[in-house]
């Protein structure tokens, strides 16, 4: 694409009016921000159990980047560590050491020699013995310094030191079996409480510490791995954990650690053998800090704790919906009841959302009249709108009737609480409290690659200038480039009214469609109303069925923008898998180099006042399209630059991705009976799925292309358990997994090249019962491809009305409409793959029992119709057949929600 082509336009709009007058909130109105590449994790796909503690080290430093700031230990002193308590005088301290000679000439006692030096003895000794051995004074001397009588403080402290652990801290979720080799554990008043058979739980410790004999490249990076997983399982296992510290040794080196919601950051290095000031104002700060300064959160309190993980808090909101500028928010408590999500805490950095169900505190127990709620906890950008205050603003537009707005109240949740979490009156964030307001400097930045660090034994030295030269990278322009940053963010909470399931739950392919025609519906009047929004985040995560109220809401508002404004904003988090190409990419893909040959475009103009309506009253299962009429495009305008933008089109592109993504990328097959369930099986590589039934019938299975292929044996009839092996075409499976995990397949599959036609020829080699849902989605992508091409034309006016003039709203709404009223008649489940240990229970009732004859049929038909397709399709596509094979990919199991990652070890996946 040549610099000289026109752009298509965007209205150039001169808005700058951000009253929240509309929204009543507390907080000034941000500009809603612009478009921001997407951050790709790899932590939340090896999070569970069935991966070693090896590789899910080694995922979560690699999603901490090539780089993190690496700060002089006088920053560290004067913005992040506590402050040290008024009566510790650390010169004092080093005085009454050296005359007990746990000091001697200028070095711990404890350490006559270097730890390296222990590594080369030939005594035949374990190295990890040896690491507990040498290191095993820190304990003695962590004493010495913070006993009373030696601080003048004789208060309690926060923490104790327990060194070389003999039993492994106990993981509540992922149930990793890793233990760091040393640990300060919180000594308030109601940690005990905490503890169960006097063993620590991940939730039970402060700060982590990791130790190697030598500092070798391996042995550094073997410390980096550790402790920012030791980090990350701490805030992952703790709700109330804001921040953690972590200390690691390599040899004589200690460095200081940190890490919070936005960043991780680490010292230089210091001689932890001479250099005692550090050393002891390091440990002198933890030991006698308050509970909020160590990263605890005052603002939830732990009410009960049992051996299994499930906890009881009572966690605070600071309400301020409905307030006005300049008033306090008002506290609200309400205790959990169990919790719902907490995925967004398997990736170290991010937002770390929480989801639990809720009951509001009366007189401090919970009002048992009160309606349930549902409690958000999460971390956001600082400089981004809160997500109740757009609800607000979405809501509350002056410029629109009351059906429409009465269709956006029924479209969102309906937020009751919001607010900036608040400690000792100031709202908490990773730098108006973790870092006192200090922004942490990229002057020089260490390499999370261990590649160039030097060994000082090696060189027989032990000078500070060598520690400082061990780790410090000039943070040039292109390593700036590659280091992934978050921006600061703040602490925040809404209370929802509503409890829902999310669509990445959902087993029917019916309810999957329903959901994405009322979602199509919705978009269109939110993309219509005022000055048109768009949402920027839609997943299978966001979609959400509210089972009280019998409807389908859009959540996660906090991406949404106006049209009309227009910022950028440097980076974002987020499900990549059913993000639009070109936001992925940040490039328009379908840019033409001469304007449109289409003078005239016809379209359908959808009255949103009558959507609104069929919305409200749920006639949105079905669809037709209105008058249907021509316009005549607007005059062609061109400019030589334009910045990407997010613009309505995508929204509706990340609804076809996950339509693709329920029909490609699961286990399908004919429905169950009704009030049959699906659970989860021990065995995670089981090549069947187990179908436990009354009677003796097969249900319909999905088969490969290949006409010929037996159906499947049916298990023993002793258990009324049947096994259906799974017949799937490999290569099938092999492309479903690199859309949604590998990005040039997804480019190529919206292009009209070998990667389009490779597309249309895996959805008409689709089993039989798909076949229909496969050619929609195809005809679904031409239209949506055709759009492009049309309103990426040179000088064409992209704006809140760009999916209107080309039909796609119509073409939408008719797909997902006909493929639900099909499946209405005989609904698909759609599950996970069968590798990923899944078995439908019967449900409790008597089933009726299946027609034998009807159950051969329709498998005959199938067949039949299926050998017509594929034949038909060998035959119209063997010119368009592409050069190349379908990329070959490991199964790997599979998230509710997923995420593009390169997940090593087992089940790796394409990186994207």
């Amino acid at each position: 694409m040549g610099t000289d082509t026109p752009l298509p336009s965007t209205p150039k709009k001169a808005h700058t009016d951000n009253s929240n007058a509309a929204s009543g909130s507390n907080h000034p109105t941000l500009p809603s921000l612009g478009n921001t590449p997407i951050s790709l994790k790899n932590a939340p796909h090896v999070s569970g159990a069935d991966y070693s503690v090896e590789v899910s080290r080694n995922a979560v430093a690699s999603d901490l980047g090539v780089a993190i700031p690496e700060v002089e230990f006088e920053f560290f002193k004067l913005h992040i560590l506590p402050p040290l308590h008024l009566s510790i005088d650390i010169d004092t301290i080093i005085s009454d050491l050296v005359d007990d000679e746990i000091i001697v000439n200028g070095r711990w006692a404890a350490f006559p020699r270097d730890p390296w030096t222990y590594a080369t003895d030939s005594s035949g000794v374990a190295q990890r013995e040896k690491e507990n051995e040498v290191f095993a004074p820190l304990a003695t001397i962590i004493r010495e310094i913070t006993s009373s009588k030696r601080t003048g403080v004789h208060a309690r402290r926060a923490l104790e030191y327990e060194s070389l652990p003999d039993s492994t801290p106990v993981c509540c979720f992922d149930k990793k079996g890793a233990r760091p080799d040393g640990y300060f554990v919180f000594n308030t008043p109601n940690q005990p409480a905490m503890r169960f058979n006097g063993r620590a739980y991940w939730r039970d410790l402060a700060t982590p510490a990791e130790f190697k004999l030598r500092d070798r490249r391996e042995d550094l990076q073997g410390d980096i791995n550790q402790i920012c997983w030791d980090m990350h399982q701490i805030m992952r296992e703790d709700p109330n954990r804001r921040f953690v510290f972590g200390f690691t040794i390599e040899n004589i080196r200690m460095r200081i650690w940190m890490m919070n919601r936005s960043e991780v950051v680490v010292s230089q290095p210091f001689n932890f053998i001479t250099d005692h000031k550090k050393f002891l104002h390091f440990f002198l700060s933890q030991t006698y800090a308050s509970a909020h300064e160590l990263g605890a959160d005052p603002t939830m309190t732990l009410v009960k704790a049992s051996t299994t993980g499930e906890c009881i808090y009572d966690i605070t909101v600071h309400d301020v919906k409905g307030k006005s500028e300049g008033e306090k928010p008002v506290p609200i408590v309400f205790r959990t009841a169990g919790l719902i999500n907490d995925d967004g805490t398997k990736s170290p950095l991010g937002r770390g959302t929480r989801v639990w169900r809720v009951r509001r505190l009366v007189d401090g127990k919970p009002d048992a009249t009160a309606p349930g709620r549902v409690l958000k906890d999460s971390w956001v950008d600082e400089d981004r709108e809160r997500e109740g205050n757009i609800l607000q603003q979405i809501i509350g537009q002056p410029d629109i009737s009351d059906t429409v707005r009465k269709a956006l109240v029924a479209l969102f949740l309906t937020a009751v609480a919001f607010g900036d979490v608040v400690i000792g009156g100031c709202p908490d964030g990773t730098r108006s409290l973790i870092t006192r307001g200090a922004d942490v400097p990229d002057t020089n930045m260490f390499s999370m690659e261990a590649f160039g660090h030097i060994s000082s034994h090696k060189r027989g030295t032990t000078s500070s200038s060598l520690l400082l030269q061990c780790s410090t990278i000039p943070a040039s322009d292109n390593l700036r480039r590659k280091v992934i940053k978050y921006f600061k963010k703040r602490h925040y909470r809404i209370v929802f009214a509503e409890e829902c399931e999310p669509l990445s739950k959902t087993t029917s392919l019916h309810d999957v469609f329903t959901s994405l025609l009322r979602m199509t519906n919705g978009l269109f009047i939110l993309h219509q109303s005022g000055p048109g929004w768009v949402h920027r985040d839609l997943s299978t995560g966001n979609i959400l069925y509210d089972r009280e109220k019998t409807r389908w809401v859009l959540s996660d508002v906090e991406y949404a923008k106006r049209l009309d404004v227009k910022t950028a904003h440097e980076i974002r988090t987020g499900t990549a898998n059913f993000m639009a190409v070109e936001v992925d990419i940040r490039v328009y893909l379908h840019r033409s180099r001469t304007k449109s040959n289409v003078q005239q475009d016809p379209f359908s103009r959808l009255n949103i006042e009558d959507l609104a309506a069929r919305m409200l009253t749920q006639e949105d299962s079905t669809y037709t399209s209105g008058t249907k009429f021509v316009q005549q495009i607007a005059e062609q305008k061109s400019e030589s630059k334009q910045i990407f933008y997010y613009n309505p089109t995508h929204d509706l592109e990340s609804l076809w991705w996950i339509a693709v993504y329920f029909v490609i990328n699961k286990e399908t097959f004919l429905r169950p009976p009704s009030g049959s369930t699906i659970t989860k099986l021990n065995q995670s590589n089981s090549d069947t799925l187990n179908i436990n039934h009354r009677n003796s019938a097969a249900l319909p299975v999905a088969t490969s292309i290949d006409p010929g292929m037996a159906q499947p044996a049916l298990g023993s009839d002793r258990n009324n358990e049947y096994q259906v092996v799974s017949y799937l075409d490999k290569n099938q499976r092999a492309y479903s997994r690199s859309l949604f995990y590998s990005k040039e397949p997804r480019i190529l599959a919206l292009s009209g090249s070998s990667g389009g036609v490779m597309f249309e020829a895996h959805m008409n080699g689709l089993p039989a019962h798909l076949f229909d849902l496969g050619r929609s989605l195809n005809s679904l992508r031409e239209n949506l491809r055709s759009h492009y091409f049309t309103i990426e034309s040179p000088g064409y006016e992209i704006d809140k009305l760009v999916c209107s003039r080309t039909e796609l709203y119509s073409q939408f709404m008719e797909a997902f409409s006909s493929m639900a009223n099909v499946l209405s008649t005989q609904d698909i489940m759609a599950i996970p793959f069968r590798s990923d240990g899944y078995t439908i229970e019967p449900p409790q009732s008597t089933a009726k029992d299946l027609d034998h004859t009807s159950v051969s049929s329709a498998n005959d038909n199938y067949k039949r119709k299926l050998r017509d397709n594929a034949q038909n399709s060998a035959g119209s596509s063997a010119s368009k057949k592409p050069k190349h094979e379908s990329p070959q990919l490991t199964e790997s199991s599979e998230a509710s929600e997923p995420e593009s990652a390169d997940v090593p070890g087992k089940g790796k996946a394409v990186a994207r």
